[in-house]
């Protein structure tokens, strides 16, 4: 259904965003936590869309973001994770103001593209050791890695190349979901590491990813003059994984900031494509029948939706 709630506008820098990066829903649903990588802080709102508090600004030290690239969430603590520093803040409310709780530093972090949380451990997306997922305590220690590169390529370079995207977990059901921006694969994991199923993207053209000698070249599919690429994984309930996917173009320099989507709606038990379609805006996260998204038209901005199933 429409927006129930919008957070965010210009004029206000409460309100005001340079650029979403991420967003995290606490457990209980009562905090919003939103990842502003240009403006190098972390928002939190209640469940109502009041203003807590915010933290963060450009910088190496304590406290500060070089390149943001993941939040996550644990009741009312948020754990921002930095890509260029390796490091991890987290960030507590405490009454109406977003306070430091701690931070750690550690090669776990490093060049982190997104993370989620399970259980007590953090799940990151990063390519290392020729895995694609890594378990890893708060404290920065590696619990363990899994799943496979996105390409079969063995040059050195492609598997960090296919290893930009988005991973989600099921808390309850103890699963872990990922896709790449620029592979048309969906997978969902065991929380073991086991590999359930993988899907594939129907109807989406990503580019073309090709070694050229030290390097990586990335080309337009053939026919089209800009790629697919997706631009949000979540899940949707106990039994849905929602993916979407669009068209970049020459202002558009990152899958973030893909507006217009393909939706799919898969099934969580085997990854089947239960819809299709190209009716909803470009969304974010889920908690209970609400759905959430940062559009940028006019400026940068947090929606809330309700879900009903029908």
């Amino acid at each position: 259904s429409g927006a129930i709630l919008p957070v965010g506008q210009s004029g206000d820098q409460r309100f005001e965003f340079g650029n979403i990066e991420a967003m995290a829903i606490s457990e209980d649903g009562k905090y919003v936590f939103v990842l502003d990588r240009l403006n190098s802080r972390v928002a939190a709102f209640s469940h109502s869309g009041a203003f807590i508090g915010s933290a963060g600004r450009p910088g190496r030290g304590p406290g500060e973001f070089q390149y943001a690239s993941a939040v996550v969430s644990r009741d009312s603590i948020a754990m921002v994770v930095d890509a260029a520093t390796g490091r991890m803040s987290s960030w507590v409310v405490r009454g109406n103001s977003l306070e430091m709780k701690a931070e750690v530093s550690g090669t776990a972090f490093l060049e982190t593209r997104a993370a989620c949380s399970l259980g007590g451990s953090l799940i990151l997306l990063r390519w290392s050791a020729g895995k694609i997922l890594h378990q890893v305590t708060t404290d920065g220690v590696v619990e363990k890695s899994f799943g496979l590169a996105f390409t079969r390529d063995a040059h050195p370079m492609m598997g960090a190349a296919t290893t930009f995207g988005y991973v989600a977990c099921d808390r309850r059901q103890r699963r872990v979901y990922v896709a790449a921006t620029d592979v048309p694969v969906v997978r969902r994991y065991r929380e073991n590491g086991a590999l359930v199923w993988e899907t594939s993207i129907p109807n989406m053209h990503p580019p073309v990813i090709s070694a050229v000698g030290a390097g990586i070249r990335y080309s337009p599919p053939e026919g089209r003059v800009y790629p697919q690429l997706v631009a949000s994984l979540f899940t949707l309930g106990d039994s849905l994984v929602v993916v979407q996917f669009g068209d970049s173009s020459r202002e558009i320099a990152q899958a973030s900031e893909i507006t217009q989507v393909t939706t799919l709606v898969l099934s969580s038990s085997n990854g089947r494509v239960l819809w299709q379609g190209n009716t909803l805006p470009k969304l974010d996260g889920a908690h209970g029948d609400r759905v959430f998204a940062h559009p940028s038209d006019p400026f940068p901005k947090v929606k809330v939706f309700e879900w009903r199933r029908q």
